[in-house]
């Protein structure tokens, strides 16, 4: 059996290594955040005011990625609206087959390879991952393409089909 004074021991034991563990997470914390603002003083910074830091820092880096996002695809979105669109799509269907899955069909005139690999940029700077893609293409009609995304939030079609319409001028 297990007398008194070896339960205090075991508990004490137990709660130095809680506080070991907690120390080098506030440490760990702390060296991720940047130097406070009067990191003139190179004193230890307290737990709470830690804590306060990544309270305040962790939304300003949200938005910023936000914005890095957002000025990503404003810089693509230029990039494709410079380029000259005479590929002409004669149809352009998005079709989910679960809240994960879609499909995306596009039949369009054959010189439309640079249209096609752009759409993918599209898709995929929209969240999707494309899971496959096929194209076929034949001597004197149209090229059809098909692509089967998978993403993490649920398919809105008519987003979808807007998104590529620009890049198909007869959608």
């Amino acid at each position: 059996m297990v007398d008194e004074n070896e339960k205090k021991k075991i508990r004490s034991d137990a709660e130095r290594d809680r506080r070991k563990k907690m120390k080098h997470l506030y440490s760990t914390l702390s060296s991720l955040l940047p130097p406070p603002q009067d990191s003139s003083v190179t004193k230890r910074v307290s737990i709470p005011a830690t804590i306060s830091r990544a309270v305040e820092y962790i939304p300003e880096l949200e938005k910023r990625v936000e914005g890095m996002i957002s000025e990503r695809q404003s810089l693509l979105l230029k990039k494709l609206s410079r380029r000259r669109r005479n590929c002409l799509a004669h149809h352009l269907t998005v079709t989910p087959i679960n809240d994960e899955l879609t499909v995306v069909q596009i039949s369009a005139e054959a010189r439309c390879d640079s249209s096609f690999s752009e759409a993918v940029m599209v898709l995929e700077m929209d969240g999707f991952v494309v899971l496959s893609a096929s194209s076929f293409a034949s001597s004197s009609g149209p090229t059809l393409l098909t692509l089967h995304l998978k993403s993490q939030l649920k398919c809105d079609p008519e987003k979808v089909h807007e998104k590529l319409k620009p890049l198909f001028a007869a959608c």
